[in-house]
């Protein structure tokens, strides 16, 4: 008689909901304190609404107050556990992009790039800020703690948009130039499960509750970021008016 296999762990994979890194009047981001804003909020309440029913055995969050925000709505009341290594990828302060621009625009080009890819590798910068390599060996070091961890059979991670491309891609067995192409919207929801015999099963990505058609999206977040971050660094300049 054949022996069953074994059911697979879920894991969920959440972006938190919509902030705003840099303030009305763009005297500078805010990159470690940013707070949901009210479309973030209603991100979340659909996220909550899509759990529903849902028994998550652990919830892991980054050391960021947005993923603690988005976790406290999706599944309120719920213990929460902060892993530092899965905080997001940090750029350069705008004034040091553009000092290294020189206030060229080609080179301010040269910063999307830097921030999209292709093609990436373990010793590009992420916006002259951290190393991808550096970056990568982090986040596997948190998820992989959550992974031996044998005490759950579905759990809830809420963190940010590249750890959640750069742990898409290890799932997916793909190298970094992948991670462009792994979009991942304010909010968004991925579920890969794991067994210790089978290969890891991706089996939603970028799942939006509140946008399941992405209606009006029509850049990446990533690059939304990066125009934010150029027009930050360009009015503290004096290079443009605000």
């Amino acid at each position: 008689m054949t022996t069953p296999l074994k059911p697979r762990r879920r894991l969920w994979l959440m972006r938190h909901g919509a902030v705003r890194y840099f303030s009305p009047d763009r005297q500078g981001p805010n990159w470690h304190e940013a707070e949901l804003t009210e479309e973030g909020q209603g991100q979340c309440d659909a996220a909550k609404a899509f759990f529903a029913g849902h028994q998550f055995d652990k919830v892991l969050i980054s050391s960021l107050a947005r993923t603690r925000q988005t976790a406290e709505r999706v599944v309120p009341g719920r213990e929460l556990t902060l892993d530092p290594d899965l905080r997001e990828i940090e750029p350069a302060q705008p004034e040091y992009i553009l000092e290294k621009a020189k206030g060229d625009p080609a080179k301010l080009e040269a910063l999307m790039k830097m921030a999209l890819g292709p093609p990436l590798g373990a010793n590009d910068h992420f916006m002259f800020g951290e190393r991808l390599g550096d970056f990568q060996n982090r986040v596997k070091r948190g998820i992989t703690r959550l992974i031996e961890d044998p005490n759950w059979t579905q759990a809830l991670v809420v963190v940010h948009s590249v750890v959640l491309r750069v742990l898409l891609a290890d799932f997916l067995m793909a190298p970094l130039d992948l991670v462009p192409h792994l979009e991942q919207d304010a909010g968004c929801i991925n579920l890969v499960e794991l067994c210790e015999v089978r290969h890891p099963l991706v089996r939603l990505i970028n799942y939006t509750p509140n946008l399941p058609t992405k209606e009006g999206l029509n850049s990446s977040s990533l690059e939304m970021y990066v125009e934010e971050c150029r027009k930050t660094a360009m009015v503290k300049a004096g290079k443009i008016v605000k």
